[in-house]
């Protein structure tokens, strides 16, 4: 039967939304160590590791190769909320309902806004291991441009070495494969991707909120000074600098900060990353991750991350070793509903401009 896309010989193996839902596939992920979380202090295999990043704290702080933007960012953040809360406290002490607490919302909001900038920009944001090198360098041996394994297709990556799972990419900028790649964020310094990318997410929409805090209650704290001294509001903004900063840095990161707000909250009631929005991934096939607004909300803002792949093994016991993850067999109606889901090459190749490649026999 033709359709748009192949269906899965094996109706027991894994579909694309079997990808999606457990990272403990033992093709691409690792399990988590018994009684170990997500997100740990145990510093990444740095002698093996070949990408561009920085790397601080002995391994334990991830970061991307330039960090201006970063420090721009965090300067543009931190400047103007310290100089509302100095200026506007003695005239929202006196003349706002509520008191000083207003002074303190944006505070409130940066803290949150660090928070959440500071886990996108220093942890591994879900870069995969490269494979071993090749022992004949000047003559490595040929591969298929992208083999199928249970339905999932994997596509080559000639840097890293290795057979990259469906919606990763090779980013040109850190040099390494990412799981779920999203993007590059220069703004953050790293790479969004399936670890790191509920922070950005919360990042965009907390910094949205952290704006339009700061310019409605800048434009009032001017309001209360104007009505105070009898002045009018041009006046009031010349003998208030500190405010205006606030307001000024405000007004010009409103449209941009909000569309980015906008766009994010838009891919996540889709279930899509926005490397498979720009490149028109799922234009003419089905998304097989969009679940719904509502679920798919869910698992982009509530998503338990894996633990990265670059933290090496902690030894075992031989009494307490585990047997080795395999794929699930108690699958729930969503899954079994998913059974016969064609599999669906989610990687595009930039150069083509297509979708797809040739099919090549399984392994």
């Amino acid at each position: 039967m033709s359709s748009k896309r192949e269906k899965v010989n094996d109706s027991k193996g894994p579909t694309p939304e079997d990808f999606r839902r457990h990272d403990d596939n033992p093709a691409f992920a690792k399990m988590l160590q018994p009684g170990e979380r997500a997100y740990t202090c145990t510093p990444i295999d740095m002698v093996h590791f070949k990408g561009r990043n920085t790397l601080c704290c002995g391994g334990r702080l991830f970061m991307g190769p330039d960090l201006k933007y970063l420090a721009a960012v965090i300067v543009l953040a931190t400047v103007p909320v310290v100089s509302f809360a100095w200026n506007s406290y003695s005239i929202f002490e006196e003349k706002m309902p509520g008191g000083t607490i207003w002074s303190f919302v944006p505070m409130l909001l940066y803290v949150l806004l660090m928070y959440n900038l500071a886990w996108a920009a220093c942890i591994d944001p879900g870069v995969i291991p490269r494979g071993p090198p090749d022992k004949d360098k000047k003559k490595p041996p040929k591969r298929d441009f992208a083999k199928e394994v249970d339905g999932i297709k994997y596509k080559w990556c000639r840097t890293c070495r290795i057979y990259r799972p469906p919606r990763s990419k090779h980013c040109p900028v850190c040099d390494n494969c990412v799981e779920k790649f999203d993007h590059h964020c220069p703004w953050v310094g790293n790479c969004i991707g399936k670890r790191n990318y509920v922070f950005f997410q919360w990042f965009i929409h907390v910094a949205f909120l952290l704006i339009c805090a700061g310019f409605v209650l800048s434009y009032v704290q001017l309001s209360l000074y104007a009505h105070k001294h009898g002045k009018d509001l041009i006046d009031s903004m010349a003998a208030n600098g500190g405010v205006m900063i606030t307001l000024v840095i405000s007004f010009l990161g409103l449209l941009p900060v909000g569309g980015l707000s906008v766009y994010h909250a838009y891919l996540a009631t889709q279930n899509r990353t926005t490397n498979e929005d720009v490149n028109d991934v799922f234009k003419r096939i089905d998304n097989p991750y969009d679940e719904g607004n509502a679920t798919n909300c869910f698992q982009v803002y509530c998503s338990k991350p894996r633990r990265s792949q670059l933290i090496p093994d902690l030894p075992e016991k031989p009494e307490e070793a585990q047997p080795a993850a395999s794929s699930r067999t108690d699958l729930s109606p969503e899954d079994k509903r998913a059974r016969g889901v064609s599999s669906v090459d989610l990687q595009v190749n930039p150069m083509a401009g297509e979708l797809g490649s040739p099919k090549s026999p399984g392994i």
